[in-house]
């Protein structure tokens, strides 16, 4: 079992297969995306510096390789903003967040399977995922490293920011 670590520099992607793991590592102010088949159990999962036209690529490759958009489950997760930042760094993070949903919307994913866990202010968030188990893990450390939470996607708290 192979554990997958994406790049943290730039934009990028990978397709996991059943029996790996990824880990899109420290998200801060990105995106993480999981787009997840349970029949083919493969995902593609990237991590995006923002939500733009390679989130809209990301999502028609994935569904030309997985399948009916509304039977794939998807994850969001980061784009956490930091007290100090600058006001108009903030609105981008949070546009991008309102971005992002729309785009897979409009891509006919069923939002019902859209699950989303926006990192709080001043927080390190880290997606993981396994296929085999259809299993996705958060893990938010604060500014100081101190473990805010750790455990499955759906039961992370939702931060509202």
């Amino acid at each position: 079992m192979a554990v997958i670590q994406l790049n943290q520099k730039e934009s990028s992607e990978t397709i996991v297969e059943a029996g790996d793991t990824v880990d899109l590592g420290v998200l801060g102010p990105c995106l993480g995306v999981i787009i997840y088949s349970p029949n083919a159990r493969q995902a593609y999962a990237a991590q995006l510096i923002a939500a733009d036209d390679r989130l809209e690529s990301l999502a028609i490759r994935a569904i030309n390789r997985l399948g009916i958009p509304g039977n794939l489950e998807v994850y969001l997760a980061g784009a956490s903003v930091e007290s100090d930042s600058e006001d108009d760094l903030t609105q981008c993070i949070l546009e991008d967040r309102a971005v992002a949903r729309q785009i897979l919307l409009r891509q006919m994913f069923d939002p019902a399977r859209l699950h989303v866990r926006w990192g709080p202010v001043d927080a390190y968030t880290r997606l993981m995922f396994d296929p085999e188990k259809g299993e996705a893990k958060l893990k938010i450390n604060d500014y100081y490293g101190n473990v805010v939470y750790e455990g499955l996607f759906e039961d992370a708290p939702l931060f509202i920011n």
